[in-house]
């Protein structure tokens, strides 16, 4: 099925697709919207507008994910070496009832 000539706005993935002749759409069962030129023309300047005023918030927002991930490892690091230290070594697998571990076997050379 071809689509008529035009802008194609993804709505998903907010990506613009240009058609300039007999093709179809990448996606044909996605949902994109064809946009006329006049609109496309007031759009994009707002769309500029909107991401140049955003940026410096989305810039705060990453570094503070950042420190965040680092404040919660070291976090979880200090949690992890204190119960350690503080845990008994019990492994419940081995019994020494005479506190000697069992002797060795030397490999054997077959």
């Amino acid at each position: 099925m071809t689509s008529a000539v035009g802008l194609y706005w993804h709505l998903r993935n907010w990506e613009l697709i240009t058609l300039s002749g007999r093709e179809e759409l990448p996606e044909p069962r996605a949902a994109y919207v064809q946009v006329p030129l006049v609109c496309f023309l007031a759009m994009a300047p707002l769309m500029g507008a909107v991401y140049a005023m955003f940026l410096p918030f989305i810039g705060f927002a990453l570094v503070l994910a950042y420190l965040s991930r680092k404040l919660g490892a070291a976090i979880a690091d200090s949690l992890t070496w204190s119960l350690q230290m503080f845990c008994s070594p019990w492994r419940p697998g081995e019994a020494h009832l005479t506190e000697r571990k069992p002797p060795t076997r030397p490999p054997s050379t077959e």
